[in-house]
């Protein structure tokens, strides 16, 4: 949703720097042709296509701006050229923060992927090495898969952070932790 809002608000300011800026070199990306040739195969500019048509093209070029694709629209005055520069700027912080995040999602599936199949591995190896019958290596492989996959509670030694809490503090918090709560 908040793409799709993004390339609105983008799109509104790119048809209005189009149609109200100042232009320093006599043209506007709205003064350009939007039918190559229609039926007279006469130019007509973008300002005088329909106004559903001149959304829609606005809105393209701002979603080929975030995405970093292409459009057939161009910047043609220096306003338009800023715009079309911030636009793009805004586009690769956008698509390179969006890899960024889902990179490291995918890292943190992937570590904790690997230490559950490492303890797999480590948990069938001493089976084998003890010979234990497969029956009861079977039931104790899937018990302590579904219990992989459960959360534990967080216990107070692995809150690091506690460390720096004073000696007053840590005792109020144990005892609200330890108080019955209704």
């Amino acid at each position: 949703f908040f793409f799709l809002w993004l390339n609105h608000v983008t799109s509104c300011l790119w048809f209005w720097i189009g149609t109200s800026m100042p232009t320093d070199t006599g043209k506007r990306w709205v003064d350009l042709p939007w039918d190559e040739c229609n039926t007279f195969c006469e130019s007509i500019p973008f300002a005088d296509a329909p106004l559903f048509y001149q959304y829609i093209t606005s809105f393209h070029w701002a979603v080929s701006q975030t995405t970093l694709g292409s459009m057939e629209v161009n910047p043609v005055s220096g306003w338009e050229r800023v715009f079309n520069i911030l636009s793009l700027m805004v586009g690769f912080l956008f698509g390179s923060t969006l890899v960024s995040l889902l990179s490291a999602v995918m890292v943190e599936i992937q570590a904790r992927n690997r230490d559950r199949h490492q303890k797999m591995h480590m948990l069938r190896r001493y089976m084998i090495e003890n010979r234990v019958p497969p029956a009861v290596a079977q039931q104790v492989q899937a018990q302590v898969a579904e219990r992989l996959q459960q959360q534990l509670p967080v216990a107070a030694s692995q809150v690091t952070a506690l460390e720096i809490v004073s000696a007053s503090l840590l005792q109020e918090l144990h005892a609200e932790i330890c108080r019955p709560h209704a």
